[in-house]
């Protein structure tokens, strides 16, 4: 009874998963609160430059938005599970450095991001940023052995086991497609 209760408890708050990347799970709590914030940036983008009749195409975006989120949560863990191969930097220490640069702690900083993702400072910094400057990072890496980063990431997408659970959305072996 207490198990039954405390799965139906998880699965409410979102502790499922909606995909699985070699192994690792991402929720549909994170999936839901990246996907609501890409939504929330692109209406808040569209009631300031739309017409009204281009927002009637808003429904069909928003599943555009659910398939490059995900495509973009799956990308991420394999920039991390990369760079945590990488043993000679302390990517923590550089990703912080980075952060820093950009000075995120400031007020301004915190009232546009709440404006235009609807997420706090730290939450969109855990969101966006540090997956970012992990990219970034790692680009820098690939360039420097002499390699191209879009064939570098497609070839690591191809060899990854990735399964999609979300409704509506599928893994074809490289991206995420819409059904």
């Amino acid at each position: 009874m207490i198990l039954g209760l405390s799965a139906a408890y998880l699965i409410r708050l979102g502790f499922y998963p909606i995909a699985v990347v070699d192994g690792q799970m991402i929720s549909a709590r994170i999936f839901e609160e990246a996907a609501g914030s890409a939504r929330h940036y692109f209406n808040q983008v569209a009631n300031t430059y739309l017409k009204s009749e281009d927002r009637d195409r808003i429904p069909e975006i928003g599943e555009e938005i659910r398939r490059a989120t995900l495509d973009k949560l799956i990308e991420n863990i394999l920039v991390y599970k990369a760079l945590a191969d990488a043993s000679d930097i302390d990517v923590n220490t550089v990703v912080e450095d980075r952060l820093n640069s950009l000075k995120t702690q400031t007020p301004d900083f915190e009232k546009a991001v709440s404006a235009l993702y609807g997420l706090t400072a730290l939450r969109f910094q855990d969101l966006f940023l540090v997956p970012q400057a992990r990219q970034e990072i790692l680009e820098e890496r690939v360039k420097n052995e002499a390699a191209d980063w879009s064939d570098w990431i497609k070839a690591v997408r191809k060899k990854s086991k990735v399964y999609v659970l979300a409704r509506g959305l599928y893994w074809n072996g490289a991206e995420v497609l819409i059904k």
